[in-house]
C-alpha cells in the first residue's frame, strides 16, 4: 500500500558507501541509490546537467531521462570503458528494443575510467538541447530516471547487448531534498487501489490503472508531503507504481471516471489519457516532500479534480493475490495554506 503525504517532494536516499566503493570526482548536490548496482550523483546551475555515475559492473552503463519510467520516449544514454578507453553513445528510446543512436549527441563525456569491479562516467548536458524529437527537457518537476547495466562490454560501439539488471527511480533532480513536517492542521484523502488481480493468464506483469476523483475544496490548497505504503503481503509484487494529473474535466464527467480501472501501461493499447507525473515510487522508496513555501495546487478553478493511480505489478509467481485487497495502497495527506 502507498501513503503519500502532500508537502514538497524530493526523494532522501540512504547512502552506503562501502571501502572498495570509489568516491565521486567532486563534489555534488544530491545523490541517489540507482536499486543495488549503483550511485547516481548530480549538479545543475542554469543552463547545464552534471551526471556521475557510479556502477558495479565492469560492462557498460546506461542512464536515461524517461517520460513514464519506461524506455519509450526515454532520452538514453549508454557507456563503457574498454582498454582504458571511454565511450558514450547518445540513444532515444523506441519501446522495449535497442535504443537508436540520436541523430544529434547532446551528452558530452567528462570522464570514464574503471576502479576494480566499479565503471564510473561523468557527463553533462544542457537542461534544454531544443532537441524536442530526441531529448527531454530537465526541469524542477518529477523526472523518471530509468538505469541499466550490462556485465560485459559491448564488442563494437553497434554492438550493445541486452542489459542484465535495469531499473527506475522517481527523481527531482533540480529541486534540493529537505525533508519537511506537515501542519497540525494538514488533511488527508487516499488513492487507492483495490480488488486488483496482480497476475493475469498470459503474463507475469500487470498494468492496472484507476481513476481517482479528488476531494471538492472551497478554496485553493497545497499537497506538501506524499508517502507510498505497500502493505506487507503485496511487496513481492508490486514493481512501482506512478501518479498522473488529468485534465480538468465536468464534476460530472469526472464522477463518471471516479474509480474505473482499465488495463495500461507498456503492454496495453490503452491511450494513456492523463500523462503529468505528479509522483511515482519504486518498491522501498520514502516520501516525497516539496520544498518549504511549495507545494502541488488543487482546489483552484484551474487544478486538475481527477488523478489516474497506474501500478505495475510484477508477479513471475503466478500468486493469486489481490493487490490492496484489505488496505489502502495509496494516501494523500494535504496540507492548507
Amino acid at each position: 500500500m502507498i501513503r503519500v503525504i502532500v508537502c514538497g517532494v524530493l526523494l532522501r536516499f540512504a547512502l552506503h558507501a562501502t571501502a572498495q566503493l570509489p568516491q565521486p570526482s567532486q563534489q555534488y548536490d544530491d545523490q541517489a541509490i540507482l536499486g543495488n548496482r549503483a550511485i547516481l550523483y548530480w549538479k545543475a546551475d542554469d543552463r547545464e546537467i552534471t551526471f556521475e555515475i557510479i556502477a558495479n559492473t565492469n560492462g557498460w552503463v546506461g542512464i536515461g531521462i524517461s517520460p513514464n519510467g519506461g524506455m519509450k520516449g526515454a532520452d538514453i544514454i549508454t557507456g563503457w570503458v574498454k582498454n582504458g578507453n571511454g565511450f558514450l553513445q547518445d540513444r532515444y528510446g523506441i519501446g522495449e528494443v535497442q535504443p537508436k543512436l540520436d541523430a544529434h549527441a547532446d551528452w558530452i563525456l567528462l570522464g570514464a575510467k574503471e576502479i576494480g569491479s566499479y565503471t564510473v562516467l561523468k557527463v553533462k548536458r544542457a537542461l534544454d538541447t531544443c532537441d524536442d524529437l530526441e531529448d527531454l527537457p530537465i526541469d524542477e518537476t518529477l523526472v523518471r530516471v530509468i538505469w541499466a547495466v550490462g556485465f560485459d562490454d559491448p564488442n563494437s560501439p553497434a554492438d550493445l547487448q541486452r542489459h542484465d539488471e535495469r531499473g527506475a527511480e522517481s527523481l527531482f533532480l533540480l529541486t534540493q531534498y529537505k525533508e519537511s513536517t506537515p501542519p497540525n492542521d494538514a488533511k488527508t484523502f487516499d488513492v487507492k487501489m483495490e480488488r486488483v488481480l496482480a497476475t493475469s493468464r498470459t503474463s507475469d506483469t500487470v498494468y492496472q490503472c484507476k481513476y481517482v476523483k479528488l476531494p471538492r475544496y472551497n478554496r485553493k490548497h497545497h499537497v506538501v508531503k506524499i508517502i507510498p505504503r505497500i502493505v506487507e503481503e503485496n511487496k513481492g509484487i508490486v514493481h512501482h507504481m506512478l501518479l498522473y494529473e488529468c485534465p480538468r474535466y465536468t464534476e460530472s464527467h469526472a464522477n463518471s471516471l471516479d474509480g474505473k480501472i482499465f488495463d495500461c501501461g507498456e503492454n496495453s493499447d490503452q491511450v494513456m489519457p492523463c500523462v503529468g507525473v505528479v509522483a511515482g515510487f519504486a518498491l522501498n522508496e520514502e516520501s516525497y516532500d516539496y520544498p518549504a513555501h511549495a507545494g502541488y495546487a488543487v482546489g483552484a478553478d484551474d487544478s486538475p479534480n481527477v488523478f489516474v493511480l497506474e501500478v505495475h505489478y510484477d508477479n513471475p509467481t503466478f500468486n493469486s493475490r489481490r493487490g490492496g485487497r484489505k488496505r489502502n495502497p495509496f494516501t494523500l495527506l494535504l496540507c492548507y495554506y
